[in-house]
């Protein structure tokens, strides 16, 4: 197989890096809602190779429990319910992204 050139790409899945960029603050399922629609109602699905979230300090905190509780965080629910592999995906605390005052 050849290296493809960014010219002759045509669908996300033919990028190594697919990145979901979401800012959340007090509402981490943005996240979930989004990947669900992304890789269960388009056709291609978009599946993402990474999820990054800009929120304020006490979004990350909900960010943390909500979606990445390795009990019942939503992410991997929503993973296991859908057949997608949350291990594929790069998701976890050091791509929560605190913004703060400047």
């Amino acid at each position: 197989m050849t290296e493809q050139t960014t010219e002759t790409r045509t669908r996300p899945a033919d990028y190594p890096r697919r990145i979901l960029l979401a800012v959340t603050g007090l509402s981490p399922q943005v996240v979930t809602e989004t990947l669900y629609a992304l890789t269960q109602e388009l056709d291609p699905a978009f599946v993402p190779s990474e999820i990054h979230l800009i929120t304020t300090a006490e979004g990350a905190d909900f960010a943390r429990h909500m979606l990445l509780d390795p009990d019942d965080g939503r992410y991997f629910q929503l993973c296991q319910e859908h057949g997608l592999d949350a291990a594929r995906i790069g998701f976890d605390e050091s791509r929560i992204h605190v913004i703060s005052r400047a």
